[in-house]
């Protein structure tokens, strides 16, 4: 496959052993592109099969091709099409970018798992008097990449794993990067952070969320939206659980349903332990935030 794009608002591929062609369309509603948008640059991760364009208002653009055998003789008599491609989120870099590659995440060793990384211009490149500097010959076209060089930063993106879990009668679906979605009974309740979700923990009607960093508790609430319970604001972890310390009337009852219905109602909430674990330490809070011991 050959893909060429034309600084339009889409990317042309050609399959040339079946003499085909068709687009990739940038006006797709998931790649949520702004108006009169162009994509200016592309390139073709070949260990993650993830096609990457570069728009001309900093958005980066991602399809994903669906076949990935390892080996290429069954696609030989495939006849490729627009469905062959998958549409990934976009990523908005809101700077100029100079150039942009992509790989295995080294962060998960697997080959599902991309991460890009985006050379980024920081200004433009001027001369002492503070006009842009030509590029009419090689002489000053040196000059001004080693300015562009001097100006620049390299942005990793690493893909974000969306979490999903069931516990006591409450589902989790973390449908954005930083928004959860909470369904118990006939309800569904929303959480929304000011970071990304890399862990989720729960108990009873408590959720735990953080982005190994800093970290929130919120209560689920039966009318009303989530409560914030806590917050940390420095909490580093990798890992993170929580445990109910003194359950509610009913011990032993083993319906899910029932159990949504005691965490709600209980007064006083639930007590919980909040285990987060980070390196060689093991560190224990309490529902308030307070730090209870180091193991």
């Amino acid at each position: 496959l050959i893909a060429i794009s034309h600084e339009q608002a889409s990317i042309r591929v050609f399959d040339v052993i079946h003499n085909e062609n068709y687009v990739l369309s940038l006006l797709d509603p998931r790649h949520m592109a702004a108006p009169n948008d162009t994509i200016d640059q592309i390139r073709f991760v070949s260990s993650t099969k993830v096609l990457l364009g570069i728009t001309n208002k900093h958005r980066c653009v991602l399809w994903k091709y669906k076949y990935s055998q390892r080996s290429h003789s069954p696609l030989l008599h495939h006849v490729s099409t627009e469905n062959d491609w998958v549409v990934l989120p976009p990523i908005s870099l809101q700077q100029n970018i100079c150039h942009i590659d992509g790989g295995v995440s080294s962060q998960f060793y697997h080959s599902d798992e991309i991460a890009i990384a985006v050379v980024a211009e920081r200004a433009s490149a001027v001369d002492s008097n503070c006009n842009a500097m030509p590029a009419s010959s090689s002489s000053s076209s040196s000059s001004l990449s080693a300015e562009i060089e001097k100006s620049s930063e390299l942005k990793v993106f690493c893909e974000t794993q969306l979490h999903y879990r069931y516990c006591n009668g409450y589902s989790f679906i973390q449908f954005a990067p930083n928004r959860l979605l909470i369904c118990f009974e006939d309800k569904m309740k929303k959480i929304r952070t000011p970071f990304t979700i890399l862990i989720v923990a729960s108990a009873a009607n408590l959720v735990f969320v953080s982005n190994r960093e800093q970290a929130q508790l919120y209560r689920i609430e039966r009318d009303s939206a989530p409560s914030k319970v806590c917050e940390w604001s420095e909490l580093q972890c990798s890992l993170a659980c929580m445990r109910v310390l003194c359950d509610t009337n009913n011990n032993n009852n083993n319906n899910d349903a029932a159990k949504v219905t005691e965490a709600l109602t209980a007064s006083p909430p639930p007590a919980v332990d909040i285990v987060a674990c980070y390196r060689q330490h093991l560190k224990i809070y309490n529902g308030n935030g307070s730090l209870k011991s180091t193991l």
